[in-house]
């Protein structure tokens, strides 16, 4: 299956549980819808393995992030830090990919992946009150989050590689501080709100940089995508 055509598919599934969340419903439907988003494209990229060499720290990530996605659906204490910790091994493994393909340093990009993380974190903190027990979990992820997006700034600007994973880390960024916005802050007034741009952006995230990688290993000249 071609890039093209699974990004229908990906699209329509998006679409599904975005409609799930509008409708606000839960239950089975919501326990299936969500978790398509993630796997889906888990499966894409392993249908691939045998053709493209380089994709096993995108399955990782993925994998680990359909278990985070699953863990943040309980309502449970322990639920919380269970999906943070299974989206920073998620992070760990996208981070192994760039840094195996890592061309040197980018002052201009390295500046702004500064700029977007420290002002990312001001405002975060400016808008919640992390509880204490929490703080450290969330500054440890926001780090790894942050090294995500600095190589993945990097990267693009040295290798010339599509813009396409770097918009996906950045989206990333945006859902996950939307997430301890709206968990810690309040968010929006209507929940379903906060759900609808949180999942939006992520779906957008994780496919922008999964599908944008996969493209890069396919294409010989970086130049051409």
């Amino acid at each position: 299956m071609s890039i093209r055509d699974f990004s229908k598919i990906y699209g329509a599934l998006v679409l599904f549980h975005l409609a799930v969340l509008y409708r606000g419903e839960g239950g089975a439907m919501l326990w299936l819808s969500k978790p398509l988003i993630v796997g889906a494209l888990l499966v894409f990229v392993i249908s691939k393995l045998k053709e493209v060499s380089g994709l096993k720290p995108i399955i990782w990530a993925l994998l680990f992030s359909w278990l985070g996605d699953i863990a943040l659906m309980y309502d449970y204490n322990w639920s919380f830090l269970a999906g943070m910790g299974a989206f920073a091994l998620a992070q760990i493994a996208y981070i192994t990919w760039y840094a195996r393909n890592w061309k040197g340093l980018h002052l201009s990009s390295l500046m702004l992946s500064l700029v977007i993380s420290i002002g990312a974190l001001y405002l975060l903190l400016s808008l919640v009150s992390l509880p204490e027990d929490l703080r450290v979990p969330v500054y440890g992820y926001f780090g790894l989050i942050s090294i995500h997006l600095t190589l993945s700034l990097q990267t693009w600007s040295r290798a010339g590689i599509n813009v396409f994973p770097a918009l996906g880390i950045f989206l990333f960024v945006f859902s996950d501080w939307w997430i301890a916005w709206a968990k810690f802050g309040g968010g929006l007034n209507a929940d379903s709100h906060n759900s609808l741009i949180i999942m939006m952006s992520y779906a957008s995230a994780q496919g922008l940089i999964a599908l944008g990688i996969y493209h890069r290993l396919i294409t010989p000249d970086p130049r051409r995508i």
